[in-house]
């Protein structure tokens, strides 16, 4: 079954709700082939009964994204959901722009210190939130990006910015340092309450695995002044296209 994922939503709550939507799948076994951030959205492939037995058949299947990299700012866990670090620096264009040329290929990607990747038997964010480094360094691990292109960019507001990041960390689930991230991201807002911060949107097709919020991290990097993942979009799974999904919205009441 393909459904279309909101935000601020994670996985296992997507499954509840869609239970809730249609009760006939409340006995039903339901898993899912590659998972999806809370502040992502788009395409999510479950697995229903006997066909999370070939879960491998759909967890390594190719992914196309549009995602939106706002630079000027960088988190520590390269999105909205983390504490933010404002850049004073500008955009190093010429870096940027072969660093966008330089995302087709293959070569090692860096995992993001907040998410569910097993290092040593515990999952990254076990030992980011300990403040410690793993035995043996954060990992990185061969990613393929078969197209990359810039589909739009614009300028927004930074207090448009603090105001979605903060919009976000309410919606969200879960005990991630929500207090702590509030008070960060007002704090930051003081500085970029006057700024423009500039903002790519851009067309990917990779390997499973790739994670949007490093490439994110990395063309912030290249640019000198930083950059998060603000909008991650998955749009197909291999054969699998966002059209053919089921909205997890649910319908309004039916006039009598």
């Amino acid at each position: 079954m393909l459904v279309h994922k909101p935000r601020g939503m994670s996985p296992v709550q997507a499954i509840a709700r869609l239970r809730e939507i249609d009760p006939a799948l409340e006995h039903r076994r339901i898993g899912y082939a590659g998972r999806l951030d809370p502040l992502a959205t788009g395409l999510m492939v479950l697995l229903l009964d006997e066909a999370n037995k070939r879960a491998h058949e759909f967890n390594h299947l190719d992914k196309r994204y549009e995602i939106e990299v706002t630079f000027g700012v960088r988190t520590d866990t390269f999105d909205l959901l983390g504490l933010p670090t404002v850049s004073g620096a500008s955009i190093d264009a010429p870096s940027l722009d072969a660093a966008i040329d330089s995302l087709v290929g293959t070569r090692s990607q860096r995992y993001p210190p907040y998410s569910s990747v097993r290092i040593n038997g515990r999952p990254a964010f076990y030992w980011a939130r300990r403040g410690e480094v793993p035995d043996g360094g954060w990992p990185e691990k061969e990613r393929t990006i078969r197209t990359a292109s810039v589909v739009d960019r614009r300028v927004v507001s930074g207090a448009a910015m603090v105001e979605q990041a903060l919009s976000d960390i309410a919606s969200v689930q879960g005990d991630f340092r929500q207090e702590q991230l509030a008070r960060a991201w007002g704090d930051a807002s003081q500085v970029l309450s006057g700024r423009d911060l500039t903002v790519l949107r851009l067309a990917i097709e990779c390997n499973s695995g790739t994670f949007m919020r490093s490439i994110a991290d990395a063309l912030g990097e290249r640019a000198g002044c930083g950059a998060i993942a603000t909008v991650i979009h998955r749009t197909r799974v291999g054969p699998y296209e966002l059209d053919q999904a089921r909205s997890l919205e649910r319908s309004p009441p039916t006039a009598r």
